[in-house]
């Protein structure tokens, strides 16, 4: 790795809390209103004894004798060799820059504070915690080391349910950290850039339609070329925030310009443009009421440096989508009539009409009828004026029709409501009766 070291101390971190390496500013009233830390219980107050990673470190809890292993919420730094790397032999880019920086905010022998919603939150052996540093100016523990890291671009985003109150604050610094091209988001960060003309754009279907553990290859990352190169991605690597199940990509895997590969979280042999992952459960969480949990796609190139991310659900704008305006839930026929429930099930249906004057990809977008999803197929794609036939029933698909793949009926026909949402959540269309 030829990145440049990072150093610092707990009050250059204090003096920089607000702000990215580049001087973007994030609003001081942001954090109280998306997040505060203070009001997440103290779960531990104790003394450092060993650093891990970038987002793992050991503690002694005052009172005890015995260390415990801390692992951080909220963020996640690249891995590093021989600590619990299971999916790479060698160091990946950032992890040695991240585990540096924590050592030098939160060296052995300083003191910690962590927090959590739930003293029984855990993961692989280690307490998951936030953790906060001793401030020398005001004697408190207010150096928050997630922020810290996040800001220096060292970190993914990582939300846990249950655990996601201080989720969307980080989720803004780790996409201002982003749009700076701060640490890890800055392709020469590790090495000189691998296809510099690389433009590749990542889409989440994270909601399968019914059961997720009974449809795993319906969750799935679409992976399209939107430069004017063809792209080489052998080798690169497909992950999420977790280590559950990440993907290098098999050699001749060259996506041409406007193509595009789906990765299926499930099993399946790769074959023309399908790729799968080989997991065992899913991978993606679907979104819970009142807490703002989600996960990301993050495509490394073979120096293991993010090349094409994307995260969910929307963050700030979640009003606007480019497909607003242009994609319409035109007529939706809830009535069915008698015959077996197959037979009825593709009696209702829902119509998706383009009202621009433009083409459009729906990469990503699905249907939603109360709890039920239907992720629209890769590569739907709408001419001007031009219409898509969704059966709520079984069947094959063609260029005008798909198939949510209901065994029975699922709309009322009275007093109901069909939306159209993008892969980021946001409303497209709705449509009532």
């Amino acid at each position: 790795m030829t990145g440049t070291p990072l150093r610092t101390t707990v009050a250059a971190v204090v003096v920089a809390l607000t702000t990215i390496g580049t001087g973007a500013v994030i609003p001081p009233a942001a954090a109280a209103q998306e997040g505060d830390f203070t009001s997440i219980p103290i779960q531990e107050t104790g003394r450092v004894v060993r650093i891990n990673d970038g987002d793992t470190f050991e503690m002694v809890p005052d009172g005890s004798s015995k260390p415990v292993r801390v692992r951080l919420l909220g963020i996640n730094t690249p891995e590093v060799t021989g600590w619990q790397n299971a999916h790479f032999a060698a160091d990946m880019c950032g992890g040695p820059q991240a585990y540096q920086f924590l050592s030098s905010i939160l060296p052995v022998g300083s003191r910690v504070q962590l927090r959590s919603n739930d003293a029984a939150s855990t993961n692989r052996g280690r307490i998951l915690r936030y953790a906060f540093a001793r401030n020398p100016d005001t004697g408190a523990f207010d150096v928050d080391l997630q922020r810290a890291i996040a800001q220096a671009g060292l970190a993914m985003w990582f939300a846990l349910e249950g655990e996601a109150t201080m989720a969307r604050t980080y989720r803004a610094i780790v996409d201002q950290a982003q749009a700076a091209g701060a640490g890890i988001w800055n392709p020469t960060f590790c090495t000189a850039v691998e296809q510099p003309d690389a433009r590749l754009s990542l889409v989440i279907n994270w909601d399968a339609p019914g059961n997720d553990r009974q449809s795993l290859n319906a969750e799935s990352v679409i992976i399209r070329n939107t430069g004017s190169s063809s792209v080489d991605i052998s080798g690169w690597l497909l992950r999420d925030s977790s280590l559950e199940s990440w993907l290098h990509m098999p050699d001749g895997t060259v996506i041409a310009p406007g193509d595009y590969r789906v990765v299926h979280v499930g099993s399946g042999t790769n074959a023309g443009k399908d790729l799968y992952m080989d997991a065992h459960q899913p991978i993606f969480p679907n979104l819970v009421a009142g807490e703002f949990v989600g996960d990301g796609a993050y495509l490394l190139d073979r120096s293991t440096t993010p090349r094409a991310w994307f995260e969910y659900p929307c963050l700030s704008d979640c009003a606007s989508d480019p497909l607003k305006g242009k994609v319409i839930i035109a007529k939706v026929n809830p009535v069915a009539g008698p015959g077996a429930p197959g037979k009825r099930a593709n009696e209702e249906f829902v119509v998706l009409r383009n009202v621009s004057d433009e083409p459009v990809v729906l990469d990503g977008a699905f249907l939603r009828r109360k709890v039920s999803t239907y992720p629209l197929l890769p590569d739907t794609r709408l001419q001007p004026g031009a219409s898509l036939k969704v059966r709520i029933g079984k069947g094959l698909p063609d260029a005008q029709t798909q198939h949510w793949g209901m065994d029975s009926t699922l709309l009322n026909d009275q007093h109901d409501a069909v939306e159209l949402r993008s892969s980021t959540n946001v409303l497209i269309s709705r449509k009532q009766w």
